[in-house]
């Protein structure tokens, strides 16, 4: 199955590990022969159709490269969803690509990763459920949270 996929991949596109691109190599409709492919579904990240079946295009750029589908999760490094650079690319495990959040969450009212407010001036801060400490101020509680964030990619 894998390998009838990369072949028809290798038939419609072109993928450039050091750009990150994928082109058409033929004409389809109104999609021209070299014109790049990828739209960004809700999340952001970029898909393509590939015979009646949708793909992100990370985890194809990631199959052409290496042969076979990742196990598990693909992260890209700098945060860029739209970044298909090989080099950007790794594969691990949800809570390793979590870690790798480059920002706060939309519910996330404080705008800080990591950070809650109680009470009118106090922040709590927290990494991975555990509770780090509580601060007067949500700079000094966000800071608490990156050296715990930090801490753990080193261990």
């Amino acid at each position: 199955m894998d390998a009838e996929l990369i072949d028809r991949l290798k038939q419609l596109f072109n993928y450039d590990t050091d750009t990150g691109l994928f082109k058409r190599k033929v004409s389809r409709g109104n999609a021209k022969e070299g014109t790049v492919v990828g739209r960004p579904d809700t999340k952001g990240y970029l898909r393509v159709c590939v015979d009646g079946k949708d793909y992100r295009l990370h985890r194809l750029a990631w199959l052409m490269t290496y042969g076979d589908w990742p196990e598990d999760q693909i992260d890209h490094i700098n945060g860029d969803k739209t970044d298909n650079r090989i080099s950007n690319l790794r594969e691990c495990n949800c809570s390793e690509n979590c870690l790798n959040q480059h920002g706060a969450r939309k519910n996330n009212k404080l705008g800080l990763q990591g950070v809650h407010q109680i009470g009118k001036s106090r922040f709590r801060a927290t990494f991975r459920s555990k509770h780090i400490g509580v601060f007067r101020d949500m700079q000094e509680a966000h800071k608490a949270y990156m050296e715990a964030k930090i801490a753990s990619y080193v261990n």
